[in-house]
């Protein structure tokens, strides 16, 4: 597996430079008011650690990206590209563990920007039918300009050899 490029920033280690540029506009937002207490990469233990006959176990964490205080309401917000194979399992328990908190699950690409996952879920899918539509359409004018000019160069056959007799 590959090494993740981790970004330093504001003294913080960050995953990437997406999750750093969403802590900058949290950021501005703390210093605007609007959001109180922000707090990066704040650890909720799921499960303790234990033993048991099968043998000791260590704890089981989820550590959200960003944690911040809005309006009363704790929000919690996780910032993905694509989710290992036990992301789910860990959203799952630590939402069933913390159902007060407002959970945010966050996307980014170039033209959409930051929106929640299930938004860019539907961007996504609107940008791949919009695709399919244009490239249909394109099909159907290159064969439309084919036939076209199929047609021209019969037509001018036919002006060609119209006055004459056979």
């Amino acid at each position: 597996m590959a090494k993740k490029l981790q970004v330093y920033y504001d003294g913080i280690i960050f995953d990437s430079e997406i999750e750093k540029g969403y802590y900058i506009i949290l950021k501005e937002k703390e210093l605007k008011n609007e959001i109180q207490h922000l707090e990066c990469h704040k650890e909720y233990i799921l499960i303790p650690p234990f033993s048991c006959k099968n043998g000791t176990f260590s704890c089981m964490k989820y550590t959200p990206d960003f944690v911040y205080l809005q309006d009363g309401e704790t929000h919690a917000v996780e910032i993905k590209g694509f989710a290992r194979s036990d992301f789910e399992i860990r959203k799952k328990l630590f939402l069933y563990q913390h159902q007060e908190i407002v959970y945010h699950l966050i996307a980014y690409s170039k033209g959409t920007g930051y929106m929640e996952m299930k938004d860019y879920k539907k961007a996504r899918r609107q940008i791949v039918i919009n695709n399919e539509i244009q490239r249909r359409a394109k099909k159907i004018q290159d064969e439309k300009d084919k036939l076209i000019s199929k047609r021209n160069r019969h037509s001018a056959i036919v002006e060609k050899y119209k006055d004459k007799k056979l």
